[in-house]
């Protein structure tokens, strides 16, 4: 699990600094990013242009292992407003995210 919670942190870390090429190394080739915000991007193509066209906003915690997944709790801006929100990683057998939903929630 220790991989999965560096993997997830490491993501959420060069979204926010626009690292994308490093991002790429950490997903799978057919990654399913599930936005609440701003829609859903199946396979590196797609997720390729979430990247470069979805600017990130907010910050991110430490993330914390719920059985298989990994939760990132977070604050964004949206509409001059700050919103929690939660960002779920699945991985593969090799530790690499295949599946990233972002939606409004918290830990509590």
């Amino acid at each position: 699990m220790e991989a999965k919670l560096t993997t997830a942190k490491k993501y959420f870390e060069y979204r926010m600094k626009g690292k994308n090429e490093e991002i790429l190394h950490l997903v799978t080739d057919d990654i399913f990013l599930e936005s609440e915000r701003d829609g859903k991007y199946r396979g590196k193509e797609e997720f390729k242009r979430y990247l470069n066209e979805i600017k990130p906003t907010g910050a991110w915690g430490e993330p914390v292992a719920k059985e298989e997944t990994v939760v990132i709790p977070g604050t964004v801006r949206y509409l001059m407003m700050n919103w929690n929100v939660l960002g779920t990683c699945t991985f593969d057998e090799n530790n690499l995210i295949n599946e990233i939903k972002l939606a409004r929630g918290s830990l509590e």
